[in-house]
């Protein structure tokens, strides 16, 4: 644009507009990036939830796989094991896994539910873990069988 004087230049309301344009897809671009961010704290926040779990079914299956005896007890929401120290109990308590040996221990925050099951097989445990976040719920079921029971019932009597 000319002005008056013949120079070449913007007019205070082609500025306003170029400001307001730029506000707008800053402002379109800012929302995108915003719920971008959201999303990957929600994915991260729920992939630490599922290593969890799977550290606290890992700590599980080793103290069943170890256990001389077993017993499933309150239907199925605790479990007993009798290991070389003593008994160990695992149970849900207010979204935590506890591990009750010598000492009470958290083993896992957030869970939403959890059961054992004597196993179709004999010697087998089977265990339910789920945990949700939102509207996700993120479930976990393995079998366990205690190495120790098994070779005790395979191991031929002396003659």
């Amino acid at each position: 644009m000319k002005n008056s004087n013949g120079e070449v230049g913007f007019i205070i309301t082609e500025i306003i507009a170029i400001l307001g344009l730029s506000a707008i897809v800053i402002a379109v671009l800012m929302t995108v990036y915003f719920s971008t961010y959201k999303l990957y704290q929600y994915q991260l926040a729920f992939t630490d939830i599922q290593y969890s779990e799977r550290a606290a079914m890992q700590m599980i299956i080793e103290d069943i796989m170890a256990a001389q005896e077993l017993e499933c007890l309150n239907d199925g929401k605790k479990l007993r094991l009798l290991v070389d120290d003593g008994y160990v109990s695992y149970y849900l308590q207010n979204q935590t896994i506890y591990r009750h040996g010598t000492a009470k221990m958290p083993v896992v925050n957030y869970i939403s539910n959890l059961s054992f099951q004597a196993g179709s097989q004999p010697g087998y445990t089977n265990i339910c873990m789920e945990a949700l976040q939102g509207e996700d719920t993120n479930r976990i079921i393995c079998s366990a069988r205690s190495r120790l029971i098994i070779d005790a019932e395979t191991a031929e009597p002396d003659n």
